[in-house]
């Protein structure tokens, strides 16, 4: 599902919700969104979910394209 940026920052700002980088390592560093949180897809996809993950906010996944940022939100 795709979500107005408007919306997304304001919640950003607001604390109300996490936004989760699932890219890699080597995108990360190339650079990122501000505020973003980095946890790679292909550490989610072998069950390593931070422990301090909150498990009741709300988290927007985000990557280049969007298929890796699907997948990353169904894991979650």
């Amino acid at each position: 599902m795709a979500y107005n940026l408007d919306d997304v920052n304001a919640d950003v700002a607001s604390g109300k919700c996490i936004l989760l980088d699932v890219r890699e390592q080597d995108e990360w560093s190339a650079g990122h969104v501000k505020g973003a949180r980095f946890v790679p897809l292909s550490e989610l996809s072998v069950g390593k979910i931070p422990a301090d993950l909150p498990k009741n906010a709300n988290i927007y996944t985000y990557c280049r394209a969007g298929r890796r940022s699907v997948m990353g939100a169904d894991i979650l």
